[in-house]
């Protein structure tokens, strides 16, 4: 009934937006970045952490909160390079998050959830929801659905009748392959599960 009155499938708009993305910075790119091209705060519109929050906003939301959420930021106000207690410098930051970011996409790829958890968490800190989903979300959005807070996939698991176990990449692949199992499912993408869930169960 959802499906007569909803787009069950990403928009070609967004489509085009995360093609842009993946074109501007492929996974293999990532390890080149510099700080400039990573961090907000510039006041551009070019760099990493503007296009997860901003740009891609319609394939998964991170907005909200304050900049120390990417790790690393440049503050107009002090004119200098902030990131949190966890990195030693900038550079450390840049280089950990991006390397974790890496690292986790090969570890799904493999389809090594624990690897793939395991690999954010260190690199960005393992409260830090926002971002260790999001960009994987863009380069594998047929393996994970654009929900990136933990209590929002518990929330839907429980509704769905599951037993919610595991960190953030567990619990999203989870609801997926429940959501997967569903015959009713078969003609969506995972954009169009994202918005049928919020839509019903919010």
């Amino acid at each position: 009934t959802w499906a007569q009155h909803n787009a069950v499938t990403v928009t070609p708009e967004l489509q085009a937006v995360q093609d842009s993305f993946a074109r501007l910075f492929p996974l293999e790119r990532l390890p080149t970045l510099t700080l400039d091209e990573y961090v907000i705060g510039h006041g551009d519109q070019d760099n990493y952490c503007y296009w997860l929050e901003q740009r891609t906003r319609g394939l998964g939301s991170i907005a909200g909160g304050s900049a120390s959420k990417f790790g690393v930021y440049w503050s107009a106000k002090n004119n200098d390079y902030r990131f949190n207690a966890m990195f030693s410098s900038p550079e450390d930051a840049l280089k950990r998050i991006l390397g974790g970011i890496v690292t986790a996409g090969k570890a799904l790829e493999a389809g090594d959830i624990t690897g793939t958890d395991r690999a954010t968490a260190s690199a960005m800190g393992d409260n830090k929801y926002t971002m260790r989903l999001k960009a994987l979300s863009l380069y594998f959005p047929e393996r994970l659905l654009p929900i990136f807070n933990p209590e929002h996939l518990k929330h839907f698991l429980r509704m769905l009748g599951q037993e919610p176990t595991g960190d953030q990449a567990a619990l999203n692949i989870h609801l997926l392959e429940t959501l997967r199992a569903l015959p009713e499912s078969g003609s969506y993408d995972t954009q169009g599960l994202m918005r049928f869930l919020y839509s019903e169960f919010p």
